[in-house]
């Protein structure tokens, strides 16, 4: 029986999923798993309007295959269907959406890691049949499963059946995900890989049916520049392949091979910064849209995710723009990887770094790149209630779209104990909306909330602070807006919180609540801070702090945690200015210095502070020479003299000041301790004048 469904709509035939369940049982003698897809409703606020698991914002996790503990989503198909991934250490599955149901495909022996997934027709067949194929690994071997029959009835594992340096088959494992790519009105499909060395780049093209006993025909071409080494991301319906290629010692180069021909052909396109600088991930079915990430500037570290527009023509850039980023995306010089993209190229999944690695779906699907969208997944998950089993989802791997246009995402996050998979629906209308990150801002500043919206849906607005509505008046507008703005904030007005907004598409009577957007104000702020200080004893050291915020300010200078008071130290030093903007330290003795940092907290109104960076105060020998030269007593001349503690000095003079060193005669010599030291001097009675010359390290 055929499965008259399959590609068609949601489900499969229930007569048909029977007989499979059973097939599929009997050959793996596993207990299936099922997790029904809970429809979940979340009243939100007075809207009185709710998002389900049917057509609505949902979040599920993938259940384990058999008595595996942990999984990870890696492709699903372009219609979000069905989904591959890694269940346990080494089991490839295969996730049927609509049933639930969740098995690892048969071929001999298990897959061990399913990263590509899609339909394609096997056209030798009569009539032609519609089939799911697989690509990933198996056995530390690049392979492939297919169904026969065009049901679930998995064919053999599929690789090169002769030598694998001769036709370069990898015993390396694959990408990360999305490593085919195959239509349903196509006998063609393809796979990427390379060979273990990463000196070359694969394309792999089957068509006709595979079992047992027949082999589809396989060409396979690769692109070895020198000595230069790469890697592969993802693969289009053509066969061209992206990746980079990078000269050891020399950045990665945004990479592209085409399968004109048995050789196949390369060729590089620029990143954000104009230089061929960056890596490149995903591509769309039609290989007219390649996501990736590359540096915002030439020389620049930090990666920026991008979305480049080519041509079917080779060295056909068109357009390169940045993915948005959130507004508190730092922490890691890998910004941005959009790990996998939907087959027409309007939305991309990956990872935006806030902090730690977060799951993202950027929707690019807006003709103007100033709309396009970055959303937090699991933050807008948890923000409308649908969470489920997650503590966080960190990686989105892969995204198809639902019959009516909304994207569906697979890809990992974590329970709390162990990796688990996830599938998540995202409604269109939702993705299009950019909602605000975190922000940090000094007192007296304006402050703006901005929503990233197309324009195109009927959205109302209700912004709300630490849960309650807000409303227009005093310091606040735009209560009811995409964009809320807060003038002047400080920490007195009580303008530091938790901000979100909540969204309703009256059109479809549908409401979404966006995640947490958190303001923080430095109030006092801090406009210079103290330097460090190196002085020698016995000096005076000062440290000053320019502040600003509600008055009146205040301050508290500390000194290894503690705070300070003025007054004697009690071993020869004196403070001054303790609780002033500016610290005096005066005749500097040595615990001054060995007693800790020292800091100052900025007190202002409303009990808000602010504690200024800690500096050091450090005891500097004195430099050698002569202090000073004075009459003492009739007769006598008083010298004083420093230098470095613990070296050698030699006090000598002279009658006449052209004489040589060694002509000089010695008065006295020593090894400097602490603080200077005096000697006095009595001229012979026939001495005129007197030159002197201190000299160190004798």
């Amino acid at each position: 029986m055929e499965p008259a469904l399959l590609g068609g709509e949601w489900g499969l035939d229930s007569v048909v999923f029977a007989e499979l369940n059973s097939t599929i049982d009997a050959a793996m003698n596993r207990t299936r798993t099922f997790s029904p897809l809970v429809s979940i409703c979340v009243a939100l606020l007075a809207a009185g309007s709710c998002l389900d698991a049917l057509g609505g914002l949902s979040l599920t996790n993938i259940p384990p295959a058999g008595l595996d503990s942990s999984n990870e989503g890696r492709a699903i198909t372009p219609d979000g269907k069905y989904v591959g991934g890694l269940s346990g250490a080494g089991n490839g599955f295969f996730y049927d959406v609509a049933n639930s149901f969740v098995t690892v495909p048969l071929a001999g022996s298990y897959a061990s890691i399913v990263t590509g997934i899609g339909y394609r027709t096997d056209t030798s067949q009569s009539p032609p049949v519609v089939q799911v194929v697989l690509d990933g690994n198996n056995s530390g071997w690049h392979a492939q499963f297919e169904t026969s029959d065009g049901g679930f009835t998995w064919g053999f594992k599929r690789r090169d059946n002769v030598s694998p340096n001769a036709y370069g088959w990898s015993e390396y494992p694959p990408p990360a995900a999305n490593t085919l790519a195959a239509t349903a009105d196509s006998d063609v499909y393809f796979t990427l890989f390379r060979d273990s060395a990463r000196n070359n780049l694969y394309t792999c093209r089957g068509s006709n049916l595979w079992n047992s006993t027949t082999a589809a025909s396989v060409r396979i071409v690769g692109k070895g520049l020198g000595s230069d080494r790469g890697d592969v991301g993802g693969v289009a319906a053509s066969g061209r392949i992206v990746g980079y290629r990078q000269v050891t010692g020399a950045p990665r180069k945004n990479y592209v091979l085409d399968y004109p021909n048995s050789s196949g052909t390369a060729w590089f396109f620029n990143g954000l910064n104009g230089t061929t600088d960056g890596q490149a991930f995903s591509i769309s079915l039609d290989g007219n849209s390649i996501f990736g990430q590359s540096p915002l500037t030439v020389g620049g570290t930090n990666m920026h995710g991008y979305k480049a527009t080519v041509t079917s023509a080779m060295n056909s850039l068109q357009s390169v723009d940045p993915l948005p980023n959130f507004s508190d995306t730092a922490g890691s010089s890998s910004l941005a990887v959009p790990y996998g993209c939907s087959a027409d190229g309007q939305y991309a999944v990956g990872m935006n770094y806030r902090g730690k690695e977060t799951a993202v779906l950027w929707d690019t699907s807006h003709s103007n790149p100033a709309n396009w969208t970055v959303n937090d997944l699991h933050a807008l998950a948890a923000a409308n209630g649908t969470a489920d089993i997650f503590v966080e989802l960190t990686r989105a791997f892969s995204v198809g779209t639902t019959p009516d246009g909304d994207p569906v995402i697979t890809g990992y996050g974590t329970d709390g104990a162990a990796r688990r998979a996830f599938l998540m629906t995202v409604p269109r209308w939702i993705a299009a909306i950019g909602f605000p990150g975190h922000q940090t801002v000094n007192h007296g500043e304006n402050v703006t909330f901005q929503l990233t919206t197309n324009g195109m849906d009927s959205l109302t607005y209700q912004w709300h602070k630490d849960g309650a509505p807000l409303v227009d008046g005093g310091n606040v507008s735009g209560a009811a807006s995409s964009a809320l703005t807060l003038a002047g904030v400080s920490c007195p007005g009580g303008d530091a919180g938790n901000y979100h907004v909540v969204v309703s598409n009256t059109a479809l009577s549908s409401v979404v609540t966006g995640y947490v957007a958190r303001l923080e104000i430095n109030d006092p702020w801090i406009a210079a801070q103290p330097v460090h200080q190196t002085n020698v004893l016995g000096s005076t050291a000062s440290f000053t702090v320019v502040a600003s915020g509600s008055t009146p300010l205040s301050y508290q200078w500390q000194r290894g945690g503690f705070n300070l008071t003025d007054g004697d130290t009690g071993y020869g030093s004196i403070v001054a200015g303790a609780t002033s903007a500016t610290l005096t330290i005066s005749n500097i003795a040595d615990p001054d210095a060995y007693s800790g940092e020292y800091s100052v907290l900025v007190s202002g109104s409303a009990s808000c502070q602010i504690a200024s960076a800690a500096v050091t105060l450090t005891i500097g020998d004195p430099p050698l020479r002569l202090v000073s030269i004075v009459q003492s007593a009739p007769g006598n001349i008083a010298l004083s003299f420093t230098g470095p503690r613990g070296q050698t000095y030699q006090l000598l003079y002279s009658t006449d000041v052209t004489l040589p060193l060694h002509a000089w005669i010695p008065l006295t010599q020593g090894m400097f301790d602490v603080g200077p030291v005096t000697f006095v001097d009595t001229p012979a009675p026939a001495d005129s004048q007197r030159f002197y010359i201190l000299a160190g390290g004798i």
